[in-house]
């Protein structure tokens, strides 16, 4: 199919409008009464150009123009009406800021990845000191040595207190509060398991599900598994990720098999096309191909539900259904006009669902994918069956990793060089690995599972599970801490698309173009890094310790309380990506630094300071000195007082109370983040 002809398709040239109308939201203040004011207006303004205007090129733009602007005004309407801020009955609209506790009632609906310390949970608030309400929460239970016995749809009575989810604490560090936000999820509470209370049951869709996965979980538990092998086939089959450990999660995502670890397109295409060649035989009869399309899409759809309809889950289910209608109905249209419905219609249920990293690597690999594999394809085509099926698995792995390359290292800053490897080891088994695990499943739901069967396949995933350690110890070649900003994403996309117009049309003004845009991409590097070659100086905030850093140009001098300093710690790791330092040099911190922003005195748990230091403008606090503050103001005239997470929390609130009552700024790295001074 053409492309002008692909073009010709309304929702391929209106959900990028929709997209950007949803991007703009949380930038725009707006209410119902202005969103209606300023779609009249655009309607008025349309029909009135319309009408008014008589000559052809511009009666040909005004219809179109009428159409992106209200789609534009769609995708805000879409964020706007789903977003739990603008509902009356939210629990935020309840929430004093005098009362300090709260009697929640709450249902549990999603299990989160635990750590050593904490299991975590995502409920909905149904009640609110008794009055009812909604809105979703994080919640936290320590662990101790009897385990939790909560799951999907309990509901819940806690006395606790709310906080806000801790933001960014240091510079470049992923923000937490903002990833949860988007989630509609504000607050997080903390308790003891003995402050719960488990006042019942609700029944709905998911938590049915949850029992049921629960169930084929505890049917494997009673096999001899792996932990890292039984986590794989918990990921693998029932999409919980939950259980994986940290190491096993970093040996694939060295390997550059972390897909295959979620549930994705990628496993759906495969379980559709195994799903093609048993109805097959639909083909044949009367109607067969609704029969065939029906069970198809009941048996995806049941699937995603046992899998817990996760957002990655529901988007490549929506995707291939999609797909599924238009494969056996055998109706001509466009791949891509596919791919655009299935967004419109994810956006429509969630328009939250564009920030999701899963939503946006996903439609990047397979629209590289729809782009670039037909142009590899005609590179070569080999005549041996083995070696075609071999070169279109490389060229389709190369595509999608055309798509994700900048977007994965504008998140994760790094990429690993024998993807094509793994892909190509892994990609053909997948479809033997997805049909064993289903016979698997459905044997351990109705007890009829064998012991040889299980051996059988957890020998499968360990041998996956050594494959992916051998490709991922060759550090080597896994590239890390790549300073990749989001300048250079765009530029980097602008410069795929130009590539790709370039080898499909063969035209002069495209090799312009295109070097047009390695022109823009060379000047936005240059003008970034003349932006980094700045200087800063920093206090970091970490627990029971003190980091510092000075940033000079491309160069870092840390400097910390502990004696060995682990240049490996993820703050200094952040800051040296986020700001594109070359090399790092340790010293031992001192207790007064001349900037020239301020002089900077220090005092630690020795609570002693040199009288010469009168002329420091800013003191810094650590290691739980027992000082005076009152009488240190006095004395020195500070015009900022900085304390950072090394000092017990009863000190820093005892400062807190003296820094107000002195009237003299205060910074504590705990609730306002590191310290930062540019210079």
């Amino acid at each position: 199919m053409s492309h002008s002809a692909i073009w010709s398709y309304p929702l391929i040239r209106l959900t990028p409008v929709v997209i950007i109308g949803i991007a703009i939201y949380p930038h725009i203040l707006l209410n119902t009464n202005a969103l209606s004011m300023i779609a009249f207006a655009i309607i008025a303004i349309g029909i009135l150009l319309n009408y008014r205007i008589k000559k052809s090129l511009y009666r040909y733009f005004a219809p179109d123009l009428l159409i992106y602007s209200l789609c534009l005004i769609m995708g805000f309407s879409l964020a706007f009406f789903h977003d739990p801020m603008q509902k009356g009955d939210h629990y935020l609209n309840l929430v004093s800021t005098s009362e300090h506790v709260h009697h929640l009632e709450l249902q549990i609906k999603e299990k989160l990845r635990s750590n050593h310390f904490q299991e975590r949970f995502i409920a909905q608030i149904s009640a609110f000191n008794g009055q009812a309400c909604r809105g979703k929460i994080l919640l936290s239970i320590q662990k101790d040595s009897v385990p939790s016995l909560l799951k999907v749809d309990n509901i819940l009575h806690i006395t606790t207190g709310l906080r806000p989810i801790n933001k960014a604490q240091n510079p470049h560090q992923f923000d937490y509060r903002e990833f949860m936000s988007h989630r509609g999820v504000y607050h997080h509470i903390n308790v003891k398991k003995a402050e719960v209370f488990i006042s019942g049951q609700s029944k709905s869709l998911l938590g049915s599900v949850s029992r049921l996965r629960h169930r084929i979980m505890e049917n494997l538990e009673q096999y001899e598994i792996g932990p890292d092998e039984k986590s794989v086939i918990m990921a693998l089959l029932l999409g919980q990720r939950q259980e994986i450990s940290s190491d096993l999660y970093d040996r694939y995502s060295q390997a550059g098999a972390i897909h295959i670890l979620a549930i994705s397109g990628l496993h759906i295409g495969i379980i559709l096309m195994m799903l093609q060649f048993l109805f097959k035989p639909l083909d044949m009869l009367p109607g067969g191909s609704l029969i065939k399309i029906i069970s198809i899409l009941i048996i995806l759809w049941t699937y995603a539900m046992i899998a817990g309809l996760s957002a990655s889950v529901v988007r490549a289910v929506t995707m291939f259904s999609l797909f599924t209608i238009s494969l056996n109905w055998k109706r001509k249209t466009s791949t891509y006009n596919t791919l655009a419905i299935s967004i419109f219609l994810i956006l429509l249920i969630n328009p939250a669902t564009i920030y999701e990293l899963g939503f946006q690597m996903s439609y990047l690999a397979v629209l590289a994918i729809l782009m670039f594999n037909p142009l590899f394809l005609k590179l070569w085509q080999p005549k041996w069956i083995a070696i075609r099926y071999t070169w279109q698995i490389l060229t389709v792995t190369i595509s999608a990793q055309i798509g994700v390359l900048p977007i994965s290292l504008y998140y994760f800053h790094q990429f690993p060089g024998l993807f094509f490897i793994t892909n190509l080891v892994l990609i053909p088994c997948l479809g033997i690995v997805l049909g064993l695990g289903f016979l698997v499943m459905i044997l351990s739901l109705f007890n009829g599972l064998h012991e040889t069967v299980v051996q059988g396949y957890s020998m499968v995933i360990s041998l996956i599970n050594k494959f992916v350690s051998v490709i991922s110890g060759y550090e080597a070649l896994v590239f890390k801490n790549i300073s990749f900003d989001r300048e250079q994403m765009l530029f980097s996309y602008t410069l795929i698309i130009m590539a790709y117009c370039f080898f499909t049309y063969w035209k002069s003004k495209y090799i312009i173009q295109l070097l047009t845009v390695v022109l823009l991409f060379q000047g936005g590097k240059i003008l970034a890094h003349r932006d980094s070659r700045d200087n800063a100086f920093v206090i970091f905030h970490k627990s029971r310790h003190s980091l510092l850093g000075l940033k000079s140009q491309d160069e870092l001098v840390v400097m910390a309380s502990s004696e060995e300093i682990n240049l490996e710690d993820p703050r200094i790791i952040d800051f040296q990506i986020g700001e594109k330092i070359k090399s790092i040099k340790k010293e031992s911190l001192m207790n007064y630094y001349e900037l020239p922003f301020s002089n900077l005195l220090i005092i630690d748990s020795t609570a002693a300071y040199d009288p010469s230091s009168a002329f420091a403008r800013t003191i810094m606090l650590r290691d739980s000195p027992k000082i005076n503050l009152n009488r240190l103001i006095d004395s020195l005239k500070p015009e900022l007082v900085i304390w950072d997470g090394s000092n017990y929390l009863s000190y820093q609130k005892r400062w807190a109370q003296t820094c107000r009552a002195k009237k003299i700024p205060f910074h504590p790295t705990g609730e306002k983040g590191a310290y930062i001074i540019r210079f």
